[in-house]
């Protein structure tokens, strides 16, 4: 067994890779999420539009232009709920979902050796074993997706809670500071 001195570079890479995985997927779920929402709304409208177009035309005077319009909307709406069926957005979105909890379990695993200072070469084997295996599991990512998870999580680009005992405190104030006042002179005695 060796102590982690908390500057190996093969585990930081490790943690920060997991820690994009982790948020790649869960940027890809809310982009497919947000795709099926917007088609949906889509096929909804144009449908409503070719309902209108199809009545109007029955309703009025026969016009050319209305009913060659109302037969394309209604077209277009079968194409688009078509499209909105075959897209699979749920199984996708789980998929997505699921790995992204997956690579956050991960993740707080590595953090969770790298605290306890104590890491093992079987407990490396382990963590690389399980991070295969969701990789493995896990929907593709687009480059798009990967740039976008890396440049919210590099410093700067954003300011989240941390989210976890690794993370930098919340807008890079020093752990050692409370209201501008050094935490040892509060506990000198």
């Amino acid at each position: 067994m060796w102590t982690y001195r908390g500057d190996e570079p093969t585990v930081i890479q490790w943690l920060g890779s997991i820690r994009l995985g982790h948020e790649a997927h869960r940027i890809a779920a809310k982009a497919v999420r947000r795709r099926h929402r917007a088609l949906a709304l889509v096929t909804v409208l144009v449908a409503v539009l070719a309902a209108a177009a199809a009545f109007t035309a029955a309703l009025g005077t026969s016009r050319t232009w209305l009913q060659v319009s109302a037969g394309t909307l209604a077209a277009l709406a079968a194409a688009t709920a078509l499209l909105h069926a075959v897209a699979d957005d749920a199984d996708v979105i789980a998929a997505h979902q699921r790995a992204a909890a997956e690579y956050g379990d991960l993740r707080r695993q590595l953090e969770q050796a790298i605290l306890s200072e104590r890491i093992t070469d079987d407990r490396l084997a382990e963590i690389r074993h399980e991070w295969t295996r969701i990789e493995a599991r896990a929907p593709s990512l687009s480059h798009r997706t990967t740039r976008r998870a890396d440049d919210q999580l590099r410093p700067g680009a954003h300011l989240p809670v941390p989210a976890s005992a690794t993370d930098a405190p919340h807008g890079g104030v020093p752990q050692t500071e409370i209201d501008d006042e050094p935490v040892k002179e509060l506990t000198a005695g």
